[in-house]
């Protein structure tokens, strides 16, 4: 949910692509839109990143 969360606090990502295999799934994965990431979560959660250079063909 949480990376659900995030992915939904992005302008730039419009929908999150994800799949389950069951319904309950499904239901856990949509309780993602209920929540929403302070920016001090977002912050935390963005801050390991290291952006690595583009390999191979683009």
């Amino acid at each position: 949910q949480v990376a659900i969360a995030w992915s939904l606090s992005k302008d730039v990502i419009s929908a999150p692509i994800v799949g389950t295999t069951n319904l309950s799934n499904l239901y856990d994965l949509l309780g993602a839109i209920d929540i929403e990431l302070t920016e001090e979560e977002i912050k935390q959660l963005e801050e390991p990143y290291v952006a690595q250079a583009i390999q191979g063909y683009v």
